[in-house]
């Protein structure tokens, strides 16, 4: 039977921002905001775990409210007892934080907005007359297996009080309370199982943090099964009941690289230190209870290489991670010494509720919702939240290319068969280019014969060899080409396929899985950027999946933190002075007609241009393989020069070509080199790079976003087209069995 968790305390709104520096001179960017909370966060990852959770607190009637209670469903966690404030004239306000995280993993939560400066109004804490109106709660406390408390309140004792008749209590005390708060806390400390306490609080009510204050805390509270102090880096101490004996422990933390935010480590430690002392089988021995603490402080550890509090929760949830795995996971980085993440630090982020009071009134602030007050606001700077471009989100995409190159080597094993037989790539859009690049790979790398195709060209095809591997790449998994793609596989009875995508839960994973193909799923960013993140999670999966043993080496070199950030940064520089070039003497930028040639390695990167140009609506542009020009094509170059212009994508084994077509074609015409010093798959990734940053920076000239085209009317008809045959398929899927 599966255990119960009643959780009640403190539910809020983080609003997240990343400081580019310590100094108050420089505004943070604003990141998203998400759901938070001490017993929130831990029901969360013990809902993953398994468990069946619920939960009771309070909430406004405001925006903020509705974020939790969307993330409570995602996480399957009864919020039927929140008590929510407000009417439909009274607008009440979820606790709400600023959740800065500065540069070195070190964070604070603000009371205040960091865009508009207006203090957050607070409410008061739930009561008796809470519990009294939600009379589930009681219920539910009273079969509940454990209750988790992180306040101390007439509301949180009462439950406490039913609670132990039948189940466990877990305290969180966070802070040292006076007064009536105080007397309520010390009568919760007094039945509670599990005590879980930061190193500071303990130094300020015990007056030191010596074993003898740890034993002071044991006669006082003799109830108390587990003392759990958390002390950050130093790692954690306290006592444990071992077959009826309180054991004195003190335990060193588990190392971190690429420390991003320390924020809510505590809460997945809780979360696990819980789950493995009250709610399974006691602990057989000493060494067994340390064991059970160390997974706690491994994914504690693991957490803070993710911003915000929630995000290793939530990357668990979006990839579908097992309770097996999530385990193994933690048992894997004791086995290494130290944690370590090749993920985005911003991966476990919801995808930002940018702005979520896009349609607010008159001044109210976009962010928290709140009217501005003069003396509230703080001075706003050059690098203003409100003017921050979607540009500087580019600059954080490198963390895709990683994590993807992770994700790739590890499925690498599981398509063997792939690797060494001829193979058919099917995307469209940005996927369409990572199918290219896959072409390449096979074609240059592995000496195989591949296509590239589009998902309408594949369902033209009569036949394909068995031996043939089809891969079916998209991001999201769900438009209706690459379906209609893989329900010709289907009808074709080809089983050599292979779907690449970044949602588990998408039609296309589900076709897989039905089918029996072989799957290979990609870290899924949820952010916006989606034809960027997806693209090079995409590319650098294939490199992770396909790559030559002997190419490893470089493969590691490219994909390293410096090189990637010093390749994005350098590409942005480069590329913007070509783009501002480009329109010179000729008007607007899109009066101008873009020719650009490339091959082999460049020719993704060509692909991707032209994607990016058209799609945009930047301007006109044709593509063609390098030497095509020297054959007499593109006469036309010549007719209007000031409205023509060329882009000639460059490998180092391009230059004797490139260089010849620039200084013939450069006399008459603007002619422009994208080119790399890299050869292969990483001067492949590195000429993408370049032509992304150079389609965003024309695309800031023709004061277009390329990332987010607006279509015009007349056009927006077209993307309902489907082949009439696909449609009664799914019509005949739709309809209900007789």
């Amino acid at each position: 039977m599966t255990r119960s968790i009643l959780g009640a305390g403190l539910i809020a709104v983080d609003h997240i921002f990343l400081a580019r520096s310590r100094s108050s001179i420089q505004e943070p960017e604003y990141l998203g905001s998400a759901g938070g909370g001490t017993v929130p966060n831990t029901l969360c990852l013990l809902s993953l775990l398994g468990y069946k959770t619920a939960v009771f607190g309070l909430i406004g009637n405001d925006l903020g409210g509705r974020i939790v209670r969307e993330e409570f469903r995602l996480f399957k966690t009864n919020c039927e007892n929140l008590i929510e404030r407000g009417s439909g004239k009274d607008l009440r306000f979820t606790r709400q934080f600023s959740h800065l995280i500065y540069p070195e993993g070190t964070h604070k939560f603000k009371k205040y907005c960091l865009k508009c400066g207006s203090a957050f109004d607070r409410e008061y804490q739930i009561s008796e007359l809470d519990l009294d109106k939600k009379e589930k709660t009681s219920a539910l406390a009273e079969k509940a297996d454990l209750l988790l408390l992180d306040r101390a309140n007439s509301a949180t004792l009462s439950l406490a009080h039913i609670a132990k008749t039948k189940g466990k209590i877990a305290y969180d005390l966070s802070f040292s309370s006076y007064g009536t708060y105080h007397k309520t806390t010390e009568d919760i400390l007094k039945i509670s199982n599990l005590v879980k306490v930061n190193h500071k609080t303990f130094r300020k009510i015990m007056g030191s943090t010596d074993n003898a204050a740890i034993t002071r805390w044991r006669d006082a509270y003799p109830n108390t099964d587990y003392l759990l102090v958390t002390d950050g880096e130093n790692g954690s101490y306290g006592f444990a009941n071992i077959n009826g004996e309180k054991e004195i422990f003190h335990r060193s933390a588990i190392k971190c690289d690429h420390i991003s935010d320390c924020s809510g480590a505590g809460d997945i430690f809780f979360g696990m230190a819980v789950s493995g002392l009250l709610l399974e089988e006691p602990s057989r021995n000493f060494a067994d209870f340390l064991q059970r603490i160390d997974i706690g402080q491994a994914l504690a550890s693991l957490n803070c290489t993710l911003y915000g509090a929630r995000s290793l929760q939530r990357t668990y949830l979006t990839q579908r991670v097992s309770t097996k795995e999530i385990i193994d996971s933690a048992l894997s980085i004791l086995e290494k010494g130290k944690s370590g993440n090749s993920f985005s630090p911003t991966i476990g982020l919801p995808k930002p509720v940018a702005e979520p009071y896009t349609f607010a009134r008159f001044s109210e602030c976009k962010i928290c919702g709140s009217i501005p007050k003069d003396k509230r606001r703080i001075p706003k700077s050059k690098s203003s939240i409100s003017s921050t471009k979607d540009s500087d989100s580019l600059t954080r995409v490198p963390w895709t290319m990683r994590s993807g190159l992770e994700a790739g080597r590890i499925y690498r094993n599981g398509i063997s068969d792939f690797i060494s037989c001829n193979a058919l790539l099917i995307g469209s859009g940005g996927s369409f280019t990572a199918s290219v690049f896959g072409e390449a790979l096979y074609l240059h790398s592995l000496g195989k014969l591949a296509k590239a195709m589009t998902p309408y060209e594949f369902e033209g095809l009569n036949s394909i060899d068995r031996d043939t591997g089809v891969w079916f790449i998209s991001h999201g998994g769900g438009n209706t080409d690459i379906l209609g793609a893989a329900l010709h596989a289907e009808e074709l009875n080809h089983s050599k396929c292979i779907v690449l995508t970044g949602n588990k839960n998408s039609k296309l994973a589900d076709m897989a899985i039905q089918n029996g193909w072989k799957k290979v799923f990609i870290p899924s960013q949820e952010r916006n950027f989606v034809s960027i993140i997806g693209l090079l999670s995409q590319v650098s999966a294939l490199c992770g999946l396909l790559a030559p043993k002997g190419e490893i080496g470089d493969i590691d070199d490219f994909f390293s933190d410096a090189n990637l950030r010093t390749n994005f940064n350098s590409a942005m520089r480069e590329m913007k002075s070509i783009a501002y070039a480009i329109p010179l003497n000729a008007g607007q930028i899109d009066n101008i007609h873009i020719v650009s040639f490339a091959r082999g390695w460049g020719w993704p990167a060509l692909i991707d241009l032209e994607s990016k140009i058209v799609e945009g609506g930047i301007c006109t542009i044709e593509i063609s393989e390098l030497k095509n020009f020297t054959h007499g094509r593109y006469i036309n170059l010549f007719s209007r020069p000031d409205h023509r212009r060329i882009v000639l994508i460059k490998t180092p084994k391009d230059e004797e070509l490139a260089s010849y077509l620039n200084k013939r074609l450069g006399r008459r015409i603007p002619t422009f080199v994208v080119e790399t010093d890299k050869d292969g798959m990483t001067g492949a990734l590195d000429l993408l790079i370049k032509a992304l940053f150079l389609a965003w920076h024309l695309g800031e000239l023709s004061k277009k976003n390329i990332l987010r085209p607006k279509f015009p009317k007349e056009a927006r008809g077209l993307y309902s087209w489907e082949p009439s045959y696909r449609k009664g398929h799914w019509k005949t899927q739709l309809e209900p069995s007789r």
